[in-house]
């Protein structure tokens, strides 16, 4: 008589994604296949060489998966159970807004604002993300060095957050541009503001 076989162990390969869920598990000796379920569904049937599978037709939202071996038609229970967030919707990032002691703002009159040599100034933003939750956020003048390459922000009550001081910027006009970026690897657009450096 055949025996239950011994349920695998699953393991995701991240707790939040922008593309598919991945999923893999341990070999159980002697299991002529595997079941895959998400959400308490039967998704498919894989062969006894096969230890992974990426679930390409997931949605966005919160997921659980779990296995199960199987023997001739014997099912083990179920693995434990892994949790995967699918994001692949970018944040929001709106109300740049500049401020400090460095500051004379002129937008009134459709100048831009200004920043006072030796002094700092506060960059800060509001920033949203409604599925995985925002993770980080940077800060950039001028030239794009590459999404994860600018200078890192400070998130908190959902706001972003930078202390800039304006002698790092040459005299003249300057865009300072701020993006976030969220649990699952998406960036946001950028919002940008118009300084003048004194």
């Amino acid at each position: 008589k055949l025996s239950k076989p011994v349920p695998p162990t699953l393991v995701a390969t991240g707790t939040f994604t922008n593309t598919y869920p991945s999923i893999n598990w341990t070999p159980i000796s002697g299991a002529s296949g595997y079941k895959v379920y998400r959400d308490n569904i039967l998704l498919t049937t894989l062969g006894s060489t096969t230890y992974t599978y990426i679930d390409t037709g997931a949605a966005i939202g919160t997921h659980k998966y779990y296995i199960t071996a199987v023997n001739d038609g014997i099912e083990s229970d179920h693995s434990n159970t892994v949790s995967v967030v699918v994001d692949r919707t970018v944040p929001v990032v709106k109300s740049l807004t500049v401020s400090g002691v460095g500051i004379i703002d002129l937008r009134l009159l459709s100048l831009a604002l200004v920043l006072m040599p030796n002094k700092d100034v506060t960059l800060l933003i509001d920033a949203s993300d409604n599925n995985s939750g925002i993770a980080s956020g940077e800060y950039y003048i001028d030239t794009d060095p590459g999404k994860g390459h600018a200078k890192t922000m400070v998130y908190a009550g959902s706001k972003l957050s930078a202390s800039v001081l304006a002698n790092d910027l040459p005299r003249g006009i300057h865009r300072l541009f701020v993006r976030a970026q969220d649990s699952a690897g998406n960036w946001s657009s950028s919002a940008s503001i118009t300084t003048v450096r004194l």
